[in-house]
């Protein structure tokens, strides 16, 4: 199936998106790096009120920042929206899974259709471009798509005394971190499921929805909100 790669520019801080379409949809090639009022921040960032540079240079080279859903619901600029689950069933459509496969999981054909260069989990080889931000093409999927494995994390409350402190947690971010056993991207979604946000996740063997799968055992957050994943961006071409 032709792809074609090409660009957008966010008019709100000029910052250029390398986009890509595919069938009839034009989707982010990076994650999103807006910076929204509230409920943005960088990986690994030690505290949730501030950022450095090394944060910053990070986040602008393509990991982005990982959003609440609420901050997430305001970053879309005109024209563009966060992706419904058939948004990513459209796509799935669009790289060749076939109609029969399970929406539950979309199956690690999916996963290597979109993935950029995955070979740190074949018999153990770390490929030296894994992740890497200079995008190299040669390690790019196919379609152009280009998820890596941004992580993800939680902003947490607790209260003492009538204090109340706000703290970071963040796992699953693959490239330097060779020993982290659950690597994952999470891709925020416009859909609910019983009410709650639900976001696409992209692990080691299996791609799938968050509201189609009992995810109790891996996410230990009650408040939604307290949710921070990465977003991509889509919107429909003729």
């Amino acid at each position: 199936m032709p792809i074609k790669k090409s660009k957008f520019i966010d008019p709100r801080d000029n910052h250029v998106y390398k986009t890509v379409i595919i069938g009839k949809q034009e989707w982010f090639a990076e994650n999103l790096c807006f910076a929204t009022l509230d409920g943005f921040y960088s990986y690994d960032q030690a505290d949730p009120d501030v950022r450095d540079d090394l944060d910053d240079l990070e986040v602008d080279g393509g990991y982005g920042y990982l959003y609440t859903i609420e901050a997430a619901n305001m970053a879309a600029p005109e024209g563009w929206r966060l992706p419904s689950e058939s948004d990513f069933i459209q796509l799935a459509r669009a790289v060749g899974v076939p109609k029969m496969q399970t929406i539950r999981f979309l199956s690690k054909f999916l996963k290597n259709s979109l993935f950029n260069c995955d070979k740190r989990w074949d018999d153990g080889a770390v490929c030296e471009c894994i992740q890497s931000l200079s995008w190299n093409d040669a390690c790019k999927d196919p379609f152009g798509f280009s998820a890596i494995y941004s992580g993800y994390g939680y902003l947490i409350e607790s209260e003492s005394d009538g204090y109340r402190e706000q703290f970071l947690e963040f796992k699953g971010r693959g490239g330097y971190e060779e020993e982290d056993p659950c690597v994952e991207a999470r891709l925020w979604m416009s859909s609910e499921c019983d009410g709650k946000p639900a976001y696409f996740f992209i692990e080691k063997d299996r791609v799938g929805f968050s509201n189609k799968l009992d995810r109790t055992n891996i996410d230990t957050f009650v408040n939604p909100v307290q949710c921070l994943c990465s977003v991509r961006l889509v919107r429909d071409v003729t």
